[in-house]
């Protein structure tokens, strides 16, 4: 990254598109998050456009968002494996009647 120059908002620099990737908290700049909030020319063929001069990337709050998915990926992953658990038990299909287990202690007769 170079400074290129200041201006009384901060400053303007020249950066690769690995390094911006990087500086919004991406490991490399093919990331598949990256290029959904860079909108890259490469994939305008999916109805995205292209980065424009005087565009916006909001470092800080994509910085912010990734470290709360990273914060709670143990959670969501552990969330997605019993939904995909219920599902499969959805898709063997639902008893149309349940018959409880007798409860504890109970006796056979009146």
């Amino acid at each position: 990254m170079k400074i290129v120059g200041k201006t009384d908002n901060g400053y303007l620099v020249e950066t690769t598109e690995r390094e911006m990737a990087i500086s919004c908290g991406f490991d490399y700049e093919s990331e598949k998050g990256w290029r959904e909030h860079t909108n890259d020319a490469r994939d305008k063929y999916r109805g995205r456009e292209e980065l424009k001069i005087g565009g916006t990337i909001e470092i800080i709050a994509a910085h912010n968002y990734l470290n709360k998915l990273r914060e709670k990926e143990a959670t969501v992953r552990t969330t997605a494996k019993i939904m995909r658990e219920l599902a499969e038990m959805m898709d063997a299909g639902v008893p149309t009647a349940v018959v409880p287990p007798p409860e504890q202690g109970a006796s056979g007769g009146d």
